[in-house]
C-alpha cells in the first residue's frame, strides 16, 4: 500500500487549546535548549505544533506515521499530550 504524506498546510489553521498549551511550552524548552531542533519560531498553531511534536518526540515509527495522517489537529496535540504526560514530559 503507498501512503500520500500531507503537508500541514492541508489542514486550516487553529489556534493550539488551552487544553494542550502544554505542548507549546514544551517546544518552547526544546527550541531554548537545542537551537539544533530548528525551532527558532514557535507558532502558536495547532498543526504546527502537532507535526513538530511528531519530529521531535521519542515515538514508535508506526505511531508517528500515524499521527502525522491524522486530519484532526487538535486530537493529534491531545494524543501527543497524552503521550507526553505518561512520559513525564508535561
Amino acid at each position: 500500500m503507498r501512503r500520500q504524506v500531507r503537508d500541514e498546510e492541508d489542514e486550516a489553521e487553529q489556534t493550539v487549546p488551552a487544553a494542550c498549551q502544554a505542548t507549546l511550552d514544551f517546544l518552547r524548552t526544546v527550541a531554548a535548549r537545542l537551537p539544533e531542533a530548528g525551532l527558532a519560531e514557535i507558532r502558536d498553531d495547532a498543526s504546527w505544533t502537532g507535526f513538530r511534536l511528531a519530529e521531535v518526540l521519542p515515538l514508535k515509527t508506526s505511531a508517528r506515521q500515524a499521527l502525522l495522517e491524522m486530519n484532526d489537529a487538535v486530537k493529534r496535540l491531545e494524543i501527543l499530550l497524552e503521550f507526553m504526560r505518561l512520559n513525564g514530559l508535561a
